[in-house]
Order: structure tokens, then C-alpha cells, then sequence
């Protein structure tokens, strides 16, 4: 048996939007920053999963969130991912300027 993480329901968000493997990392790093931050953990893993696709779109400047995604995500729209997006940008940004680095490099390039 299987409990539904964010990391699945980001899987399944990113086959809907055609991730490449680039992006889909992006969304895996995301989805790793939503779980040192136990405010967003109150919230629903699918909704989590749909919050993590919204930011690797946000940041590679693309449409963040169309009606296809509403539609497979059980009808999650982009005003209601805005605001936990830009709540996950701003804890990302708190933790450069902490001790907490491990995660960055995590993700970085070489």
C-alpha cells in the first residue's frame, strides 16, 4: 500500500505539464523545501505537489498554471497557489542567509 506524498502527486502534475528531467528536478527541489517547513505540512499532499509544479513554472518563466492542470488537479486554481508559492518563496529565501545550506547544495550545479 501507498500513501499519496507530494512527491508522487508532483510526478503526476509534471507528466500533465511535459517536464523535462531539467524541470522536474526543479519541482523535486521545491517539493524537498516544502517539507522543512511545517506550516505548508498542514496542507493536503496534492495541494503541495500542484504548489511545487506552480513554482518551477513561476521561476523558468513559464505559464504557471492553465486549465489543464486545474482540471487534473481536482480543481485547484492559481489564486489559491499564489499566495502558499510566494509563502515557499520567501522561507527559500530565509534559509540562505541561515545556517541550513545542506539543501542548497543539494541542488547545486558543478
Amino acid at each position: 500500500m501507498v500513501w499519496p506524498s507530494i512527491l508522487r502527486f508532483m510526478q503526476r502534475y509534471a507528466f500533465i505539464a511535459n517536464f523535462n528531467k531539467e524541470q522536474e528536478m526543479v519541482a523535486q527541489m521545491f517539493c524537498d523545501f516544502i517539507l522543512l517547513n511545517n506550516t505548508m505540512l498542514r496542507k493536503k499532499p496534492s495541494f503541495l505537489g500542484a504548489v511545487a509544479i506552480y513554482c518551477t513554472n513561476k521561476i523558468l518563466d513559464k505559464k504557471p498554471w492553465n486549465n489543464d492542470m486545474v482540471k487534473s488537479s481536482g480543481g485547484i486554481k492559481e489564486q489559491e497557489l499564489k499566495p502558499v508559492a510566494n509563502e515557499l518563496f520567501y522561507y527559500i529565501k530565509k534559509l540562505e542567509s541561515s545556517s541550513l545550506k545542506t539543501m542548497f547544495r543539494k541542488y547545486e550545479c558543478k
